[in-house]
């Protein structure tokens, strides 16, 4: 039986285990999978380096500190220097990026336009530079939203308000379980009804999204991301909105 697992810190809540066993059982694929709650980089060298795990999904805050222990990466990788998938093939560890796959579909799968659209995104670790190398195909008008100005394009929360963003994206961690009720913006950011797309997931709907009357989690993006990793590491892996749904309802989260 082969073995994954995630590597990430504080990552108890983490559905991927049941997410990884449903895909195994539609697939008929014989795996377990479990969660590699780490401490420290130096740590992840040992996991990867043992050959012991056939794979791993990478989580914060591990996603670009990965990046120095991998032979080979995807062009989505060279991008956005953020990994969230490893796995082996020719005695190489590689690494690529799902959820660049997982948040194109969660787009596609709401129906959410975002051609020219003005767009934010809270954060700039892993997620938020797969998110934003998504958008810049779609649209100019896209930054990053941080607690600090870095560069040009950055902005800081307290002027979130002045641009009156069409959509604004949670790539950070807050208002995760079980900090339910935080959130990275508040009502006196917005100055408009924008769409909120939070990559989170559990909570269903967070604190965040209630500031909208049109907003989305993560959900989708878990699952096909999910997808895309199984099919790094198992050929047989098929994905379609059929399968989506199906492992959605068997989620039930």
């Amino acid at each position: 039986m082969n073995k994954y697992g995630l590597i990430g810190n504080n990552i108890s809540y983490s559905k991927s285990p049941v997410l990884h066993q449903i895909i195994a059982e539609i697939f008929n694929i014989d795996l377990t999978y479990e969660l590699f709650d780490v401490n420290s980089i130096e740590e992840i060298n040992q996991l990867i380096n043992s050959h012991k795990i056939k794979g791993f999904n990478v989580t914060k805050p591990y996603k670009k500190d990965v990046l120095k222990y991998l032979d080979k990466v995807s062009n989505i990788v060279k991008k956005t220097n953020a990994v969230n998938t490893i796995y082996y093939k020719n005695n190489k560890i590689y690494g690529d990026n799902t959820d660049y796959y997982g948040f194109k579909y969660l787009i596609k799968y709401h129906n959410i336009n975002i051609k020219n659209k003005k767009i934010a995104i809270l954060g700039t670790g892993g997620a938020a530079e797969v998110v934003y190398y998504y958008l810049k195909k779609h649209t100019k008008h896209v930054l990053f939203v941080s607690r600090t100005k870095q560069n040009k394009n950055t902005i800081t929360y307290e002027n979130i308000k002045k641009y009156k963003f069409d959509i604004i994206i949670n790539a950070t961690p807050i208002g995760t379980h079980p900090n339910i009720n935080e959130s990275p913006i508040n009502k006196n950011h917005l100055s408009n009804n924008p769409i909120l797309i939070d990559l989170t997931y559990n909570p269903s709907k967070t604190k965040f999204m209630s500031l909208s009357s049109n907003s989305y989690n993560g959900l989708i993006m878990l699952i096909v991301q999910a997808l895309y990793a199984q099919k790094r590491w198992n050929k047989k892996i098929k994905i379609n909105k059929k399968i989506i749904s199906q492992i959605k309802e068997q989620l039930n989260v």
